[in-house]
């Protein structure tokens, strides 16, 4: 699975004295990242597992917990945490 690269420029004086806040930043650009790299896998192939196998669909749709996967002509609601390669 490819690597994502995240950075952060901060003031060596706010790493010191208000740590706080650069987890904030982090954490947004953390949220940031995975959104994009999810809303660039819209409209493509991806493999989820199922109780039984592993599955294919087209990734239609992506929401809080989980996305939606088209698999013949059926929408399926599948977690992130099944999604395999992505």
């Amino acid at each position: 699975m490819p690597n994502s690269h995240i950075a952060l420029r901060i003031e060596n004086e706010t790493l010191v004295n208000e740590p706080h806040v650069v987890l904030a930043r982090m954490n947004f650009k953390i949220l940031e990242k995975r959104e994009q790299l999810l809303n660039s896998k819209i409209d493509t192939s991806v493999q989820f597992h199922t109780n039984s196998c592993i599955e294919q669909g087209i990734l239609q749709s992506i929401h809080a917990n989980y996305c939606q996967v088209k698999v013949g002509g059926e929408k399926v609601k599948v977690p992130f945490k099944k999604l395999i390669n992505l």
